[in-house]
């Protein structure tokens, strides 16, 4: 069985210890490459303006959310196996954070999206502008993905943090230049603050799973016990609306012998 491991021993101890690391990833070429993709044919620009932030899942055009997935995978997957090995993206998008006061992403973890028990799952995030604190750098608490073991999912409600505020301020700035590329355990504790420069920043995000994992949504309903899901590698693909049907149950197979 090949696990998924990053090539550099030293790395893989980093990120089991810390939960992140950051690795070089783009030329600037290819920063430039993407860029103008993503800016000339999405709406990601657009729906950030609107809303203040916002991410490629949510665009409710299929074929464009695919051509852009498209686009990004066959650029950015030989690169991550410079680094990585023994993984599958189940995703590649965007998203932008627009300036002003409504761009703040709250403290929260990413989906559970595989059987955490056996297997950790990793969220990829690559600015195409440099990444400082003043307009919104992603703030980690570096460790927290070996204390919060909760199962997360669109309609499971974050955990409550009664000392928000103070968690924040053990949270380390992860300023990166663009093209540089931050690989966390989805586990892991994050929020970025709101953009307070004059331009929008965009990014490139994935999630990055096993190769021989199966992959899982987590739902819980009103009332009862949570509920497993068995989901094909590309069901990030298959939303109409993400922003409403992330909290509904999940359109995949009901997996009753699952242990949580």
């Amino acid at each position: 069985m090949i696990k998924m491991l990053f090539k550099d021993p030293l790395v893989q101890k980093k990120f089991e210890e810390v939960g992140i690391v950051k690795l070089p990833l783009l030329s600037h070429n290819q920063v430039s490459v993407l860029s103008e993709f993503v800016k000339s044919n999405t709406p990601i620009l657009e729906l950030a303006n609107k809303y203040g932030f916002i991410q490629g899942v949510c665009i409710k055009d299929r074929p464009v959310k695919l051509e852009l997935d498209s686009f990004i995978r066959e650029l950015i997957t030989p690169l991550c196996k410079q680094h990585l090995t023994g993984f599958k993206a189940l995703i590649y998008t965007a998203l932008a954070k627009a300036p002003g006061n409504n761009s703040e992403l709250d403290l929260h973890q990413d989906w559970s999206l595989v059987d955490e028990s056996k297997y950790c799952s990793i969220s990829l995030w690559i600015p195409l502008i440099d990444s400082v604190i003043e307009n919104g750098a992603v703030h980690v608490l570096k460790g927290s993905h070996k204390k919060y073991l909760n199962p997360r999912g669109g309609s499971i409600p974050s955990i409550s943090f009664s000392d928000k505020e103070v968690l924040k301020k053990k949270m380390i700035p992860m300023e990166l230049k663009a093209g540089e590329a931050i690989f966390f355990d989805q586990r892991l504790l994050h929020y970025s603050p709101n953009n307070k420069c004059e331009n929008t920043r965009i990014s490139i995000i994935s999630s990055l799973v096993p190769e021989e994992a199966e992959v899982y949504q987590y739902y819980q309903p009103e009332s009862g016990a949570l509920e497993v899901y068995r989901m094909t590698d590309d069901f990030f693909m298959n939303y109409d609306d993400f922003v409403v049907e992330k909290e509904l149950r999940p359109k995949g197979i009901k997996v009753t012998d699952f242990e949580i």
